[in-house]
């Protein structure tokens, strides 16, 4: 009977020592998928994480881009109202002149708009500057003559620079026209728009 009982505890511990095998076994395969699917969920949030920061930094530029382009479209915008503007454009026998600004016309406009000598003179130009912000902005206008050169010469009308910007410049090709004396000379219109970055 010993051997019997003996047998039958040795099978018992068997079994009890398989059991806890298979159950460790059973533990060991679930904590494995657990590590494997905690492992997964963090590549996932690592690609979702890159793939918002790929996205911001690709519209990030977008807006960058779109930003220029409407500074350019300013500057340009300026430049056409410039190229209309009665106050420059040159008149033979009451048709305008295309691309022809008058050089008596920009020499008085500049005298108007830069004429700080008196308190009236000051309160002109004030208004005169007041009146022709809307259209022209932050920005710089500067006729050059640049042919002939020896009559070469660089007049700054207009001014609105404002601090910490960046710049956008466009430069139209004019005829400047002596209306005293009839000569056409060459020079270009030069409009920096200024810009806070």
């Amino acid at each position: 009977m010993k051997t019997s009982r003996s047998i039958a505890a040795r099978y018992s511990i068997r079994q009890k020592t398989n059991h806890h095998m298979i159950r460790h076994s059973i533990l060991r395969r679930a904590q494995i998928q657990s590590v494997e699917t905690i492992a997964v969920v963090i590549i996932i949030i690592i690609l979702i994480i890159i793939g918002i920061a790929f996205w911001g930094n690709v519209k990030k530029s977008d807006v960058q881009q779109t930003a220029a382009e409407s500074q350019d479209l300013s500057v340009v915008e300026i430049s056409k109202y410039l190229n209309e503007m009665p106050e420059f454009n040159c008149y033979q026998s009451g048709v305008e002149d295309v691309n022809c600004v008058d050089l008596y016309k920009i020499l008085a406009f500049n005298a108007t708009m830069n004429n700080r000598s008196d308190p009236a003179a000051q309160a002109r130009a004030d208004k005169f500057f007041a009146f022709y912000r809307p259209y022209f902005k932050n920005s710089r206008i500067v006729f050059e003559q640049i042919y002939p050169a020896q009559s070469a010469f660089n007049i700054t009308i207009y001014d609105n620079n404002i601090s910490n910007t960046t710049t956008r410049q466009i430069y139209l090709p004019v005829i400047i026209k002596d209306s005293i004396t009839g000569r056409n000379n060459f020079g270009v219109v030069i409009v920096d728009g200024y810009y806070r970055p």
